[in-house]
């Protein structure tokens, strides 16, 4: 396990547009401590070599997760970080619902809907 005695140690990689706010609140309700990297856009950091290794569609939001390992382990794209986040550190469901029900399904589409459609 990583420093910080089994801590998550997260860092959001973001600007401040929604689809990065949509994480940064998923964080916050699930209480996990995180570190934030805030990504110039107009600068297309974004594009740039080092981000690209984090997230090969050069876009934010991302996550790197050093929780068990101290290289991290990257997740990318909104919808899939917020399933990640859940699954990961959720077990007690206070913002998700358990898998395979059929709230957690409907959620799935709601998220898939909220990520490709608005």
């Amino acid at each position: 396990m990583a420093n910080n005695k089994g801590k998550p140690q997260i860092e959001l990689y973001t600007s401040g547009t929604p689809n990065g706010q949509k994480i940064s609140i998923t964080l916050e309700e699930l209480g996990l401590p995180y570190s934030v990297r805030k990504i110039e856009i107009a600068k297309n950091e974004q594009k740039e070599e080092w981000f690209l290794k984090i997230n090969p569609n050069g876009r934010i939001p991302a996550i790197v997760d050093k929780t068990t390992d101290p290289s991290g382990f990257a997740v990318f794209e909104g919808a899939a970080i917020q399933l990640y986040l859940t699954s990961r550190y959720d077990a007690e469901h206070a913002i998700s619902f358990p898998y395979g029900s059929a709230e957690y399904w409907e959620m799935v589409s709601w998220l898939s809907w909220m990520h490709a459609g608005m």
